[in-house]
């Protein structure tokens, strides 16, 4: 079998200030371990449930930003920007779909970097009149493919939004509690990785189980 992981920065734990989001800035070189650690213990979870090959897709900014030589062996990288269905680039090819470092959409309150794909440019975008957050517009190009969705990991504010809402079948693994724009509470590294082991072997469970 084979997954599929976008990742995201802004709703990794820890990450809550700009230097944290582009190559160059003081905290980049933070933020891109943060997120190279939690795509690797999510690649090697998945492969110890059966999935002998992870797509990952580095999906935030320009989509450089994990450290390639940080991840496990089995694991085949997306990287680089533009490129056809942006964050979910080859979501077509996997038999299962998990998003990792997600945020919540544009005007949620008091959420870290809350926007929606560009926030220089976009305030909103609505699909049949649902107001759509990236989460939300990734997970319908997946539905498109009828690749199922089986985890989203990021901010609370998000999980318990739009993922409660819209996929509530999908394991929700929270990463970091938003106090504001540029401030949020997360758990230690090493709980955060516990957290999102369990989260996969309990989304690959309900995956088999249909």
């Amino acid at each position: 079998m084979k997954a599929y992981v976008s990742v995201d920065l802004e709703g990794m734990p820890h990450i809550v200030s700009r230097d944290h989001l582009a190559p160059g800035r003081p905290l980049f070189d933070e933020a891109r371990r943060i997120a190279t650690a939690l795509v690797a213990v999510a690649a090697e979870e998945l492969k110890a449930q059966g999935f002998e090959e992870v797509i990952v897709a580095d999906s935030h900014g320009a989509m450089v930003n994990l450290d390639v030589e940080g991840l496990p062996e089995h694991v085949e990288l997306v990287r680089g920007f533009p490129r056809p269905l942006s964050m979910v680039a080859g979501v077509e090819e996997a038999d299962a779909v998990l998003f990792l470092g997600y945020h919540a959409k544009f005007g949620t309150r008091g959420a870290v970097f809350d926007h929606t794909y560009s926030g220089r440019v976009l305030r909103s975008v609505y699909v049949n009149g649902v107001e759509a957050s990236e989460f939300l517009l990734n997970a319908y190009v997946a539905g498109h493919y009828s690749k199922p969705l089986i985890l989203v990991a990021g901010d609370e504010a998000l999980l318990e939004g739009d993922v409660a809402r819209h996929t509530p079948w999908a394991v929700r693994v929270p990463l970091k509690r938003s106090l504001s724009r540029y401030s949020a509470v997360s758990p230690s590294m090493g709980r955060i990785k516990a957290l999102l082991r369990e989260g996969v072997v309990e989304a690959v469970r309900r995956f088999r189980a249909g």
